[in-house]
């Protein structure tokens, strides 16, 4: 078993992994595949927040695809 280490946003959230520390941080909403991977919601290409999880370990935008 994998030993996790918990930190704090500046609000005190506990957060358990480093995306979620960065993200919590910038204030960027995230999506999860529930299989430990994460991305932001925000799409680099249109800056909606439109990325969606298609399959485990795949997410796009449903706007630009």
């Amino acid at each position: 078993m994998k030993a996790v280490t918990k930190h704090a946003s500046d609000d005190g959230t506990e957060f358990n992994h480093a995306a979620d520390i960065e993200m919590a941080n910038n204030g960027v909403p995230r999506v999860e595949d529930g299989f430990g991977s994460c991305w932001s919601k925000k799409c680099p290409e249109c800056g909606e927040l439109t990325i969606q999880v298609v399959r485990p370990g795949k997410a796009q935008c449903s706007n630009c695809g």
